[in-house]
């Protein structure tokens, strides 16, 4: 499995510093898998691993990452296969060309 980052931003709240990495991995068989890295400054007291639903993506914990980062935890969401941003010229045009399948 190959990892490329892409952006790294930080935020601070009035609790703590948090920074966010972004960024993708890229499976044996080709298939990039997109994910974000909230963590805080310094030791984290917990790790949280947050997966969407079926049709769901990873910016829908955006607002439970910052609030769990604030309290000085770890949170790392990810895109599962075949529901991260696609463009638009890529887009299937049919739900069973969605499969989660290669």
């Amino acid at each position: 499995m190959t990892r490329t980052t892409t952006r790294t931003t930080t935020r601070t709240t009035t609790r703590t510093t948090t920074r966010t990495t972004s960024g993708t991995l890229t499976t044996p068989d080709g298939t990039r898998i997109v994910h974000r890295d909230h963590h805080p400054a310094g030791r984290p007291t917990a790790t949280f691993l947050l997966l969407h639903g079926l049709a769901g993506h990873q910016g829908e914990w955006d607002t439970l990452a910052g609030r769990l980062g604030s309290d000085g935890h770890r949170v790392v969401t990810y895109d599962a296969r075949g529901t991260a941003p696609v463009p638009a010229h890529r887009r299937p045009r049919s739900a069973r060309l969605m499969s989660m399948t290669p």
